[in-house]
């Protein structure tokens, strides 16, 4: 019994190191860099449903970039913190390229109208610039501060 014990106990250890590798090299992916569509793509990704993050679309003009993006708040802080908390690292990625030297940033929360369907409404938009991405100290940057450094910020 002690074998069997100690055999379910390494299969299950080798399980758990498989799935930790893999976590690791699957957040360890480098964006896609081979034009700007899939820059956008490959760090903005679209929700896997109708209750999830995600870019839903975006619009290329030359160096600017509109994008729409469904953002569903934990809840622990005001919107405008949360949101800048998911998407710093983003926007530091997408900046580190030279494709964009503006983005327009229009979030939608999801809105429940009583009866569990829920509506995506634009809640925040706001511009982030490369003169913004240069200025910011990306090591001790408080990416709650993501908002309140845009430009042209806009509540719904």
């Amino acid at each position: 019994m002690y074998r069997s014990v100690r055999c379910k106990g390494i299969v299950i250890a080798a399980v758990v190191l498989l799935t930790v590798v893999l976590a690791i090299v699957g957040c360890s992916s480098k964006p896609d860099t081979s034009s700007p569509e899939a820059l956008l793509e490959s760090i903005f990704t679209s929700p896997r449903d109708d209750k999830s993050s995600g870019m839903t679309n975006y619009q290329i003009n030359g160096s600017e970039a509109t994008i729409e993006y469904n953002y569903f708040p934990v809840g622990i802080s005001p919107f405008d913190e949360e949101l800048g908390v998911h998407l710093s690292s983003k926007i530091k990625d997408l900046f580190e390229q030279d494709y964009f030297d503006k983005i327009t940033i229009i979030a939608k929360g999801p809105f429940d109208d009583g009866y569990g369907n829920y509506n995506w409404v634009p809640l925040i938009s706001f511009e982030f610039t490369r003169e913004i991405y240069d200025k910011i100290n990306w090591d001790n940057f408080i990416s709650q501060n993501l908002v309140k450094i845009s430009q042209n910020v806009k509540f719904y």
